[in-house]
């Protein structure tokens, strides 16, 4: 049989091993409510924004907000079970074998994915929204006496006519 502790010389240290059963039902509990609010909460979001009727929710802000409560919905079904089998195990993991390491190694990748997915989004909402309040700037006017005036107003057209007729003269 192979032996899982070969190529892995570093253990965590054991943060649950002094705790007593009361302060682990407490963490677990909390975990629990935890869940229980996220799960509701982000399948509110993302059913609320699938069932709207008129489609007043179906804009880019509101897909982003859509999309990272999907990521935290992800995150919080597959990374929370493993926090709360570490609490109760001391830190033993429970799965051996080659569909435990398939296990350990995707319950982390998920976490940080949804994680960074849940910044990218939070980022690209600050972008979105910055775009939206700053004002369009106004293009300049463009002064070419050879070729005529482009993009100009009237006030601007006559201070360019009088400028190419004293040049001309």
């Amino acid at each position: 049989m192979n032996d899982l502790r070969i190529g892995n010389t570093t253990s965590p240290p054991n943060v649950y091993a002094g705790d007593s059963l009361m302060e682990k039902s407490f963490k677990c509990l909390a975990y629990g409510v935890v869940v229980a609010l996220s799960v509701i909460g982000n399948t509110l979001i993302i059913f609320a924004f699938k069932l709207n009727i008129g489609g007043k929710l179906h804009t880019v802000n509101n897909m982003f907000i859509v999309s990272m409560a999907a990521g935290d919905l992800l995150l919080t079904v597959a990374s929370t079970p493993e926090r709360i089998t570490r609490i109760l195990a001391d830190e033993r993991w429970l799965i051996h074998g080659n569909w435990g390491i398939f296990l350990c190694k995707t319950t982390n990748y998920m976490e940080k994915l949804c994680m960074n997915l849940s910044v990218i989004h939070l980022t690209l909402i600050a972008i979105d929204r910055s775009l939206y309040i700053q004002p369009e700037p106004k293009p300049k006017p463009i002064y070419d006496i050879r070729r005529g005036l482009r993009d100009c107003d009237e006030a601007d057209k006559t201070k360019v006519e009088c400028i190419s007729i004293q040049n001309l003269q």
